[in-house]
């Protein structure tokens, strides 16, 4: 398994949505950097998951 490289960019975005989210003024504006703020931060996670590395195909056929 293959460890991706850390999501620096989406967790920059994940600040600012969340900073814009916390310090607005204006209630419509909290709401959608509120969902911008979780949907990048799930973006973040599931880019840091680890991932599988090809395998070598497996021969289904008997030896002769």
């Amino acid at each position: 398994m293959e460890q991706p490289p850390f999501p620096v960019a989406l967790v920059v975005l994940v600040v600012l949505f969340g900073s814009l989210a916390l310090w607005s003024d204006v209630l419509w504006i909290k709401v959608i950097a509120g969902l911008g703020t979780f949907f990048v931060a799930a973006a973040a996670v599931f880019q840091s998951l680890p991932k599988r590395s090809p395998q070598d195909p497996i021969d289904d056929e008997p030896p002769e």
